[in-house]
């Protein structure tokens, strides 16, 4: 929020002319909060090749063949369900704080709002989404893994919901 009030400070737009903000985000990756809303550790981004391994084992036990027909979507290793196995794997202690799964512009959104819940375009393509269904589908947890981490799945919103309220409107 800092860069925003400056950002209007500098520009001589009063917070109050803001009617609405969209966010465009680079995609994928992992964003996590702890069970008390705060970041879990670093964002890991959808470019980084740390489940590499896990996207191989994955591949010689045939989870993709199984994921493809509800998900639509291929396994690499930015997608989320791969750097939550890796957590998992190798970093049991953060992964059993996880409180919330985000990816880059719902983290924003969470910032901006402070309100939870993955942007449906995005999350479709996450291999945690039931494309047949049009929701989360435990099943796939289960086979990927980590199921654990169901309830920390945020609610799904509709790209052109408005899916918070931010303070930008209040006079700086």
């Amino acid at each position: 929020m800092a860069v925003i009030r400056e950002l209007l400070t500098h520009s001589g737009v009063s917070g109050e002319q803001i009617v609405g903000i969209g966010i465009s985000a680079q995609g994928k990756g992992l964003f996590l909060l702890d069970k008390n809303n705060k970041p879990l550790g670093n964002a890991i981004l959808s470019s980084d090749r740390r489940a590499m391994e896990i996207v191989r084992r994955w591949q010689e036990d045939g989870i993709p063949e199984k994921l493809y027909p509800l998900t639509r979507q291929t396994l690499w290793t930015g997608h989320p369900v791969s750097l939550l196995r890796w957590l998992k794997e190798h970093e049991p202690e953060r992964y059993a704080q996880i409180g919330c799964v985000m990816m880059t512009h719902d983290y924003l959104r969470w910032c901006l709002t402070g309100v939870k819940g993955c942007e449906e375009s995005n999350i479709s393509e996450s291999n945690l989404y039931n494309m047949s269904l049009g929701e989360y589908d435990p099943c796939l947890t289960d086979w990927l893994g980590i199921a654990e981490i169901n309830h920390a799945l945020p609610p799904v919103v509709g790209s052109a919901e408005i899916c918070g309220r931010s303070p930008l409107r209040q006079p700086y």
